[in-house]
């Protein structure tokens, strides 16, 4: 198990916004309802963190790679005079699990979560997603049959806050299409026998050089 603890203070940090038109260009003409999404500049930024990370090996055919990081970010900026200084602490994780059978059967089954925090003007809500797959080995180990599917709940959905104060809130949900199944067939040719022959071949012979040096 590994940890590592980490801080950072940063000036001039690039952060994305999405504001009103008319906030970010009060001389061109635009409706109210029209908003943009800009690159800003914030006066600055601070971050400390633990990450860990946390391999189990579980038994001979269940294998699992945790990683976790608790966070606290705070920022500071000025956006068309909404003025921001606030900090929110927030946590991720995510765990992937491989299973190793009998018969050329591999499966894995990946979950993460991240509870949401603060980013610039933006605070994010949580969201989570669940990955599996399953793998088999056909025609003599030559041939891998695959099939994926991704965010198999459709959760994993970035939703925001943004708030300028003073001003106005916004709120925006994203639908993406983040649930994808796969299903693919790969194929090796070739001797096996015959590329280990050359690895050992390719192995004699530079011993020979190394021993004629």
């Amino acid at each position: 198990m590994n940890f590592t603890l980490g801080y950072s203070h940063t000036k001039n940090n690039q952060n994305i916004a999405i504001a009103r038109f008319k906030d970010v260009f009060p001389n061109i003409p635009s409706e109210e309802n029209v908003t943009v999404q800009i690159p800003i500049n914030l006066e600055s930024s601070d971050y400390i963190g633990l990450t860990v990370a946390a391999p189990i090996r579980i038994n001979k055919w269940w294998n699992m790679i945790n990683n976790g990081n608790l966070y606290y970010n705070h920022f500071n900026g000025n956006l068309a005079g909404s003025f921001l200084n606030n900090g929110q602490p927030a946590f991720d994780m995510s765990t992937n699990n491989s299973f190793t059978f009998k018969k050329g059967w591999t499966t894995e089954l990946n979950a993460s979560f991240n509870s949401g925090g603060q980013y610039g003007f933006m605070v994010s809500k949580p969201q989570w997603g669940l990955s599996t797959g399953v793998q088999k080995t056909v025609l003599k180990n030559k041939g891998t049959v695959r099939f994926n599917i991704t965010d198999i709940f459709w959760t994993n959905r970035p939703r925001a806050t943004i708030t300028y104060p003073g001003v106005y809130i916004e709120k925006w949900h994203a639908f993406r299409e983040s649930r994808v199944a796969t299903l693919s067939f790969t194929y090796r040719f070739g001797n096996n026998k015959v590329q280990a022959a050359r690895r050992r071949t390719t192995g004699s012979e530079e011993e020979r050089q190394r021993a004629g040096n």
